[in-house]
């Protein structure tokens, strides 16, 4: 639904990898500069290895931001998450209080009216699958603040 924050930290930490590993072939071009060879070609070619280690990091760059892109990604769904399952636990609290304690308002439902209630009592005959966003939009439609 949302992604798996290990997987996506695990593709992150990849995207390290390569990253690395593209800094150290930058840092390889960067020491073909030191060849001893004179010519028109060498300048040339000391040219192209200098345009060529600027892309690498370049290159560098991108792959880094895709791993906090990444890495952001994760502490986000972690957050949704955590935000269902509140919603869950908030909404199942209610049922269950209603359920051990039928018709009655008071406790934790004091504040609520019997229109609140039997709105409670619906949505207990057709709850959101676990970990499901819906419980985001019941717990709202309920008032949970």
């Amino acid at each position: 639904m949302y992604g798996d924050p290990q997987q996506l930290r695990a593709l992150a930490r990849r995207m390290d990898e390569v990253a690395q590993d593209v800094r150290a072939e930058s840092r390889h071009l960067d020491g073909a500069h030191e060849v001893t060879w004179e010519s028109t070609a060498a300048v040339r070619y000391r040219e192209m290895l200098t345009t060529r280690a600027g892309e690498l990091q370049q290159a560098v760059m991108d792959v880094e931001e895709v791993a906090e892109a990444l890495r952001a990604q994760a502490r986000a769904v972690e957050e949704r998450l955590a935000q269902i399952a509140a919603a869950e636990r908030w909404v199942m609290g209610m049922v269950d209080e209603l359920r051990k304690h039928p018709g009655w308002i008071g406790g934790p439902l004091a504040d609520w009216t019997a229109a609140k209630v039997d709105s409670l009592l619906q949505t207990a005959e057709n709850l959101p699958a676990p970990g499901s966003q819906e419980w985001l939009t019941v717990a709202d439609r309920l008032g949970r603040r």
